[in-house]
């Protein structure tokens, strides 16, 4: 057991030595305020460690937040989370650094009215001693008088046995003040090592920091990069969507131009041509499957209720992806979309005949 868990375990369990050191301190409230520090940096430690664990779990989310976009801002949410709870934690740490400051210097005020009583002490002995002087100055001149001298020598004598007795209650009362304050000085080593030891402690919970942030930054540097990567994606992907979409249309003889259309925020399609007559509308997607699909056909019918000018004529649902998902092509069937997968049909409607 180390000597802070000694000293910590006296204090909590033993009243008489708590009370000794309350009374040899002069102060009541250094036991209870080295107590809310150490909880205080328990607590911390705790939270530290809470950080920690949450850490680990997100760097497990930023590995799954390659398969899709909608995982990657739940991810960075979180992130943001635990630099908001590192944030609080610093300022805990702080209050409770300040704290022990305000500790310190009431306990090095304490210290400094215990030397000045001391220096009190000494100078009462002092005046003692000068008492003395002149009380056998007082001697020497009732030694001229004879027919007084015995009295006032049994007087003198006694007066100096009560003196001395004096003297030496105040040397006792002198020698318990310096067990005292050496026993005051010990605990005052004491306190001081076990504040030592919690800016230790201190340190190293500032260390764990330090390196939950360098872990930060590089989960910060790793999401750029597949938000960069998804954009570049994203980019290419509609492109090589509308390329094909416009050769299978010239292969029928149709000549309708496609882009991406942005209406408003909430109605962006990566197709989009019109002839009038004929409007092609729908999305490129790196995977496909039945939800999907399900997905871009109530999203084109109700722009369709909302802007339906924005469709003239025929409409023809399309969907374009790298790899469609089992039932994907049932679902496009249902739902009469043509189905477009690498630069290879694998449905399309009879409508675009």
């Amino acid at each position: 057991m180390s000597f802070r868990d000694e000293f910590l375990r006296l204090l909590r369990e033993d009243a008489g030595f708590r009370g000794e050191v309350m009374r040899l301190l002069g102060i009541s409230d250094v036991n209870a305020s080295l107590a809310r520090l150490i909880e205080s940096v328990n607590a911390l430690t705790n939270a530290v460690n809470t950080l920690i664990k949450e850490e680990t779990e997100t760097r497990s989310e930023i590995k799954t937040l390659q398969e899709g976009q909608n995982k990657l801002w739940e991810a960075v949410k979180n992130l943001q989370e635990q630099v908001k709870a590192l944030q609080e934690g610093q300022n805990k740490l702080w209050e409770e650094v300040r704290n022990l400051q305000g500790q310190v210097k009431t306990l090095q005020e304490q210290v400094k009215a215990l030397q000045e009583g001391q220096n009190k002490l000494w100078e009462e002995v002092k005046a003692l001693r000068e008492e003395q002087n002149r009380l056998w100055e007082e001697v020497k001149a009732l030694r001229e008088g004879q027919n007084k001298l015995w009295e006032v020598v049994k007087n003198l004598q006694e007066g100096q046995n009560k003196l001395w007795e004096e003297v030496k209650a105040l040397r006792e009362v002198e020698q318990r003040h310096e067990e005292e304050l050496k026993a005051l000085r010990e605990e005052n080593n004491k306190i001081w090592q076990e504040i030592k030891a919690i800016k230790e402690e201190n340190n190293k919970i500032w260390q764990e920091i330090k390196a939950l942030r360098e872990g930060q930054d590089k989960i910060w540097r790793e999401i750029r990069g597949i938000k960069a990567m998804q954009e570049r994606m994203s980019i290419s992907l509609e492109e090589e969507a509308n390329d094909v979409v416009q050769y299978y249309l010239k292969q029928r003889g149709l000549i309708i131009v496609t882009s991406p259309i942005h209406f408003n925020t909430r109605y962006e399609f990566d197709i989009y041509g019109t002839n009038g007559q004929l409007t092609i509308i729908g999305e490129a997607k790196v995977r496909a499957g039945p939800k999907t699909i399900q997905r871009l056909v109530s999203r084109i019918e109700e722009l369709g209720r909302i802007m339906p000018d924005k469709l003239p004529g025929r409409v023809i649902k399309v969907l374009y992806c790298m790899r469609i998902i089992p039932n994907a092509i049932e679902e496009a069937k249902k739902n009469d979309v043509w189905l477009l997968e690498s630069g290879k049909e694998r449905y399309a409607p009879s409508s675009l005949s």
